[in-house]
């Protein structure tokens, strides 16, 4: 039973991965980037109304669609049908190298607040996986 819910909360958490591209990728056009807008706003300590300029737009664009197709694929590898070991340590090792690249990115681009995010995305993957280690 609780294998069920440990593969019912990754994938939870692939769609969440998804909902996030989607939201990035809204704000490639000007009428729907607010909730990204409002997000770097916030991970900015509200400091000034952040505008996102042409390239960042087409950055978004890009981001969302990379998300919303990374999430895609790990909603179907997690099912219990084909979900093995394999695929766990490959989830695995790619959710920790993804955390440690994006977030010395924003610290080094001076957001060190989308690190506590990443943290957060962090352990909404690592608890199912290394629960379904453990598990097996």
């Amino acid at each position: 039973m609780k294998q069920h819910l440990y593969h019912y909360w990754l994938r939870c958490a692939c769609v969440l991965t998804m909902v996030t591209g989607l939201i990035s990728l809204l704000a490639s056009y000007p009428d729907t980037d607010f909730l990204w807008r409002y997000l770097f706003n916030a991970l900015s300590g509200f400091q000034s109304d952040i505008q996102f300029s042409a390239v960042a737009r087409t950055l978004s664009a890009v981001l969302g669609g990379v998300m919303i197709g990374w999430g895609w694929m790990m909603f179907h590898l997690v099912h219990p049908s084909v979900f093995n070991q394999f695929i766990r340590n490959a989830l695995l090792s790619g959710i920790i190298v993804w955390f440690l690249t994006d977030s010395i990115g924003s610290y080094v681009s001076d957001l060190p607040m989308n690190i506590v995010l990443n943290i957060i995305f962090l352990i909404i993957f690592l608890i199912p996986l290394i629960s379904l280690k453990k598990s097996k």
